[in-house]
Formats: structure tokens, sequence, C-alpha cells
């Protein structure tokens, strides 16, 4: 799909509340807007200027409108549960994009048991059909497991880009630094509602702790996941789902069914001993894996290194695959963030990088103290920016924000601009990032203070 210019692309999201959804959704935009797209958040129900934003998604630090400028160069995307919006406009382009195909059922079945009780006073919504009616949608599927439904509903194949995403670049580093030698004798599992195999397997293994993974805080889950030995998962896998890969890359083996995802080899590559049906003699087997993942933990976790190195891989191929969806490229400079230095330089230095074009691009200055009211401080939807003296302006963030912007990838490298110990503290304490994202300042800088 050609981005012009002047193209804007707008990604629709539920408003209101976290929601896996809306984490995708706020994900994908920070990507567009790395890859140098104009991209915005439009958060549902739209009209007006009643917009609701979770507060945790106002850390990442997006741009949103309050509709679509409907033009045949601009672009909207939206996710599966949220199809009917495709119909909302008459010019601009389409995309739906397939993140777990299983909610698009459930949203389609709620939605007419919702419609027919009003079925004398409202009309039918338009849900998406696999017809010549819709040949213009574009269609991004998050997982093998969506692309082989798209295509057996006749998708063509020059209809459908594989456009996945990746796990927390925070969450890596601290998987990265998990002894799988001190894991106990620890089941981690996800609960499935209304069925039972799970609760037969469990029945099988006695005399170890299982825990279940709801309910937690994410430093909970990774605890979680740094010290369970398996983790276990008979869910639909409607998506190429970050749990079970969270999981994996902290060290855990991994159980799972043969629904949705985990019943190919492209989105959960282990081997196929990990996998079972949900069936009386599947449920004895995968008791006899989960006993042999527990004592024989090295020899089982060995066997499934390629999962964990294809989760590595995916940092660099999500934002690959958008770039290629959209047919744009993936920008050489590198995003970072500007630490404030004790000598508050910072956009000095920034003026100078823009200045040279340098291969550093400053996407952010971080400053825990700015003075919000001087100014040179404007302030635009909950966002402030520092004006510049070359007459461009840049984001000013705390360093909380910066550590969850690393995290997803807006932010790719640290500059410090003093090598005061001070300064050198606070990187390591408040931004925590991985050895060799941390950059020194290596110019003269003349404040003009």
């Amino acid at each position: 799909m050609l981005v012009y210019p002047e193209t804007k692309i707008y990604v629709l999201c539920p408003s209101g509340r976290r929601s896996e959804t809306a984490d995708n959704c706020h994900w994908l935009c920070a990507q567009l807007i790395r890859l140098g797209v104009e991209a915005y958040m439009v958060y549902l129900p739209g009209g007006g200027e009643n917009i609701s934003v979770d507060d945790f998604y106002l850390r990442y630090n997006l741009p949103y409108d309050t509709g679509v400028e409907d033009s045949a160069k601009n672009i909207l995307i939206v996710p599966e549960v949220a199809s009917t919006y495709l119909y909302f406009t008459k010019q601009t382009r389409r995309v739906l994009w397939w993140f777990d195909v299983d909610n698009f059922f459930r949203d389609m079945g709620e939605r007419l048991v919702q419609q027919f009780d009003n079925i004398l006073t409202k009309p039918m919504p338009k849900f998406f059909t696999f017809s010549h009616f819709d040949k213009d949608v574009e269609h991004w599927a998050q997982s093998e497991y969506a692309r082989q439904f798209l295509k057996i509903n006749g998708v063509p194949d020059e209809k459908i880009f594989t456009v996945s995403d990746c796990l927390n670049k925070n969450f890596l580093n601290y998987a990265a630094k998990i002894d799988t030698a001190a894991k106990k004798n620890l089941i981690a599992y996800r609960p499935v509602p209304n069925r039972d195999f799970t609760g037969v397997v469990k029945n099988l293994v006695k005399d170890v702790e299982w825990r279940a993974v709801e309910d937690l805080t994410s430093a909970a889950m990774q605890k979680l996941f740094a010290e369970a030995k398996v983790y276990v998962d008979f869910s639909d896998h409607g998506s190429k789902d970050k749990l079970t890969r969270e999981a994996a890359i902290s060290g855990c083996v991994v159980i799972t069914g043969r629904r949705g995802s985990a019943g190919n080899d492209a989105d959960f590559n282990i081997p196929a001993e990990f996998k079972f049906d949900e069936t009386v003699n599947a449920a004895l087997a995968a008791a006899e894996k989960i006993g042999d993942a527990l004592e024989n933990f090295d020899a089982e976790y060995a066997r499934q290194i390629e999962f964990r190195e294809k989760i590595l891989r995916e940092g660099e191929t999500y934002l690959e695959e958008i770039a290629s969806a959209l047919g744009v490229a993936v920008p050489e400079k590198i995003a970072i963030g500007i630490v404030h230095g004790l000598d508050d330089i910072g956009a000095d230095v920034a003026d100078i990088l823009l200045a040279q074009d340098a291969e550093l691009f400053p996407a952010f200055i971080i400053d825990d103290d700015a003075d919000n009211s001087a100014a040179s401080i404007i302030h635009e939807q909950n966002r402030s920016y520092l004006n510049l003296d070359s007459g461009r302006r840049l984001e000013i963030i705390s360093s909380a924000d910066a550590n969850f912007l690393y995290g997803v990838g807006r932010i790719q490298k640290f500059l410090r601009t003093s090598n005061a110990a001070a300064e050198i503290d606070f990187v390591r304490e408040n931004l925590n990032p991985a050895e060799g994202d941390v950059i020194e300042l290596d110019f003269e800088v003349e404040s003009n203070d």
C-alpha cells in the first residue's frame, strides 16, 4: 500500500480501558512513527473531544485525532474486533489487522445479539465479508494461523501481508539475566474457563506446585516465569500470543495444545511432542512430558532453542514487516533519547545532530525536572515539547516514560551529555538499558546559557 509524502495513517483503537487489542494498536502506531510515517491513534467510540485514554497508554506519547480525514491518500488500520468501522469512510484506503482471529467471531456474535434486541429501531451493522464488496481491503495477519484463515476464505496473496509483533525489549533484557539453574519445580499455567483439560492434567501431575498466570502485575508475571521450569497453555491461541513467548524466553519449557496458532510450526516452532490434543490419552502423555521437563529440565529446555531464537529475531522482523506492507524503508538513523545532562546542554546537542543530519536522530529529551512553565516549552495532547533554536521542537519525557519507550522501540539508544558520576548513575538506575545501548557524547558543546 503506497505511502505518499502527505499520507496520514490512522490506527483505530478501543478506548477507556486496557486490553490486548489496545496494547497492540498502540504498539503498531509507535512503530509507524519510528518508520517516519505520520500516524495517529483514533479512539473508539470516536466523536468530538470526549476521548478516554487509559493512563497506561499515555506513556506511548502518541498523537491522536478525533476522527479520520477521508482522503484517498490516507490509510485506516482497523483491528479485527472493530471491523464495522471499516465502513465509516468512503475514500480512505483500508487495512484490517487480524491480530486474533477468534476475537472477530466473538465480537460479531456479541454485536449480533445486541442488534437483535433493537432490530426494529436500528439498522444491522455492516460486518466485514469475504466477498467482492470488500475486495479493496488489505489484510495484515499477525500469525500464520491468521494468514491461513484468510487464504481459506479466498483472500488473494497480494492482499495479505504478515505484520506480527514482538516482545518488549525491557522484558527481553530482564529474561536474559535469568539463571535457569536456579529454577524451581514450579509449573506456571494459563487457566482455560469452561474447559477442564488443564484440570485433568493438573490432577495427573501431583506433588508439584501449579501457579496460574492471571491477575498478576507485569513484575509478578516476570518473577513467576523466572522461577518456573514449565509453562502449560491449553487455550485457544487465536493469535501468536505474547504470554507463551514470554514464558519461553524466560526459560520455561512450553507445553501447549493444538488449537489456533499452536497448531502450526510457523507460529510456535516447538517440537510436536510438546503439543497435545485434548483427549484422555493426550492428558496422560502431557502429564508424562511435564514430568520429564521437571526432572530433565536442561535436556528438554535445549530442545526448544529454535523457538527462543525466533522470538529474539522478532524485534527486527516486526519493523521490517510493517515497512514491507507499506512500501517504505526501515530508517538507518538511530532514534535516541538525550539524557538532560548536568550542564543542561541537551537542546544544543539536539540542534547539532539535526544540523549535521547525523546517524543519531534526537527523538526525545529526558528530563525529570523540566520547568513546564518556561516560555520555550509548549504543551499539546498531554505532551510537552521544547522549542529548539533551529525552529524545530523536541518532545520532553520523564525517565519512566523513556524507559517504557525504550522497551517498545521508540528509543533505540540513550545519549549521555555528561560523564559526571551523577548522570551515569541516573542512566543506570532509571533507564536500565542493555549493554551497548548507551552512547557517550563525542563532540564539544558550548552552552548558550
